[in-house]
């Protein structure tokens, strides 16, 4: 049954955005119907739709968390802000502001921002009877819209050395969000002004975000408009914040991706066949093979993190365990050897970014493992999310939270005495024919879509049922008897490439030629997650001038530093190997590389 009317819905007394944190964390909360529907009736049936409160004299609006926000707000409300996504932005600055102006102009742009991207502004209303709720109040003008940003932004007093420090220090002490409250904060640390020029200066920043409202595509995307808002003068900011006050509207803000999906075609027993085909394919699908575990494993005890930043650090709020992020750019005159193998093996490059992942832990497991014979060596399986919004047709910004779940691609296992460029062409192809399938592009049978949506659906439901503590658990299974296995424990290590970010991060957008009180230029971003237990967790990306960026989110309980040190390295000098193999092997085709990539390779 569908349950209460859900038109009937209405949000009443929630209290001001002056009030106190603890008075914000336990409102009055809204009339939600006590019920919830069928899983069938969530799907794609306008269930997650925003309504507006219409007995509240303040503009309210709310609605239930689709599945796969959903499944995130769990891994953070229960296991310590676990899965919470985490951005570095660094810019360069020039400024005649003082410190004081500039803590202003920081608020002004945030609180622009929020009103830009509202779920921002979104905090969760939970309810043991309920779906959770996204509970938005807009704010009533620009007084409040900078009194709300006020309240999820830090100054920090002191300028440490290094921003990742910070980041590493954010991501280990106590959860520094309360959904409840609100789902994102910014730290924001002094300007380090150059001693000679103090008009110019460099500004880090680090955000944390609740990953129910964000992924790393909606990131990039915000930051960019951080860059954006920061080049605005204070006039045109506080035109922008009231302009937005005055035009909110539900359709301001992004759906759930439930609500996206096609609806299975045909008549009602059509549609239940439908269902009853995609249950029993889950059924009656090999599960796939085992990868080899991560061979990154630590050796040695891990060392207590010293408090240092104003965080909390009390042993009873830190989380189950400890996250890290790093990152390694692969420079373009070692990335174009990539792109040139990708090219001539017929597969996309983010395939071949998947093969070098692939390739360099297969390396690293050998070398650990040298005695094991070759009939015994698991193959290396990837984990990866994808993005749905090719699926079901969604050209809207990337403002949420949007993904689905494969279930993996399985790599033979290639001894390191193979030749190298043989291997990751081999392992390409391999991701190629893996990633074909979830790719819309022509070719591609546009039915399986609907399938696979479908499938990640009933996925999903099985991976909040779960996540959630024993006592919590409703018992909702859509396979009833016909139990379908959850791949998401077989993988070696998670994989994704998200393309070129050079749309959002240019560093030439802006200049920093005096003619504006405030000005920034991109300089560095970078993202990452709270890591389950045992994640290693890696994401590719193609920056503007060619070169390939790898970031990486791994629990650093189980995964060792020095471990993460030599995998870093090894991502670096492979490409090298590949380029003197191509060019020994096929003497001629460096001059036909010169002349399609227009690189020198004697660089």
């Amino acid at each position: 049954m569908m349950g209460k009317d859900l038109e009937s819905w209405e949000v009443v007394g929630y209290g001001s955005y002056g009030d106190t944190e603890e008075q914000q964390s336990s409102p009055q909360q809204p009339s939600l119907p006590h019920d919830s529907p069928h899983w069938l009736h969530r799907y794609a049936a306008g269930y997650h739709a925003w309504r507006r409160d219409t007995a509240s004299d303040r503009l309210v609006f709310t609605r239930p968390l689709g599945l796969v926000e959903n499944s995130f707000d769990i891994d953070g409300r229960y296991y310590g802000g676990r899965a919470d996504f985490h951005c570095m932005l660094d810019v360069d600055v020039r400024t005649s502001l003082s410190d004081e102006e500039f803590q202003k102009r920081i608020v002004l742009a945030w609180a622009a921002l929020c009103l830009q991207h509202p779920l921002m502004l979104a905090r969760i209303h939970h309810d043991p009877k309920l779906m959770a709720q996204f509970v938005v109040n807009v704010p009533k003008d620009e007084s409040e819209a900078l009194a709300v940003a006020q309240h999820t932004l830090t100054f920090l007093k002191i300028p440490w050395p290094y921003t990742h420090d910070l980041l590493l220090h954010v991501a280990n002490a106590r959860r520094v969000i309360d959904p409840a409250v609100g789902v994102t904060r910014l730290f924001v640390e002094p300007l380090r002004r150059d001693p000679e020029e103090p008009e110019y200066a460099y500004l880090s920043m680090v955000q944390v975000c609740g990953h129910s409202v964000t992924d790393g595509l909606s990131t990039y995307n915000r930051m960019s408009h951080l860059i954006d808002l920061l080049n605005e003068p204070e006039d045109s900011l506080r035109a922008t914040i009231s302009q937005r006050i005055a035009n909110f509207s539900a359709s301001s803000l992004p759906p759930a991706q439930e609500d996206l999906y096609p609806r299975p075609s045909g008549s009602l027993a059509r549609q239940r066949w439908f269902w009853v085909l995609t249950l029993i394919r889950r059924h009656v699908r090999p599960p796939l093979p085992f990868g080899f575990p991560n061979p990154l494993r630590r050796h040695h005890d891990l060392p207590p993190l010293v408090p240092k930043y104003p965080l909390d650090y009390t042993p009873e709020h830190a989380p189950p365990l400890r996250s890290c992020h790093d990152s390694i750019i692969i420079p373009v005159h070692f990335a174009i050897y990539l792109k040139f193998l990708c090219r001539t093996a017929g597969t996309s490059i983010g395939a071949g970014c998947f093969a070098l992942v692939a390739l360099v832990m297969m390396e690293l497991e050998e070398a650990k493992h040298p005695d094991t014979p070759a009939s015994e060596r698991a193959p290396f399986v990837a984990s990866f999310p994808l993005n749905p919004r090719p699926f079901f047709n969604y050209d809207g910004p990337h403002d949420s939270c949007m993904l689905s779940f494969s279930d993996g691609i399985v790599f033979p296992f290639l001894s390191a005495d193979l030749n190298v460029s043989g291997r990751l062409r081999l392992l390409a192809r391999t991701a190629n024919r893996g990633l074909r399938k979830f790719q819309k592009r022509p070719g591609v049978d546009a039915t399986d879509f609907p399938r696979l949506l479908a499938g990640n659906y009933v996925t999903a439901i099985q991976r909040v049922e779960d996540k959630l503590p024993p006592e919590l658990r409703g018992g909702e299974s859509p396979q009833g008897p016909y139990s379908a296995y959850i791949p998401f424990n077989r993988a070696t290590c998670g994989v994704s490439s998200i393309g070129s970010v050079a749309r959002w991060v240019q560093r030439d957008k802006y200049s920093l030629d005096g003619k504006g009180d405030f000005e920034a230029k991109f300089r560095l971003l970078g993202t990452g997650v709270r890591a389950r237990d045992g994640e290693f967790l890696v994401s590719a990306a193609g920056l503007e001038d060619g070169d390939f960026k790898f970031s990486v989110s791994y629990d650093a309980s189980s995964i060792g530093y020095e471990e993460v040190e030599e995998w870093k390295r090894r991502m670096r000098s492979v490409l090298e190997d590949v380029g003197k193999d191509l060019l020994q092997v096929h003497e001629l085709n460096e001059i036909m590389l010169k002349a399609h990539w227009g690189y020198d390779f004697e660089k």
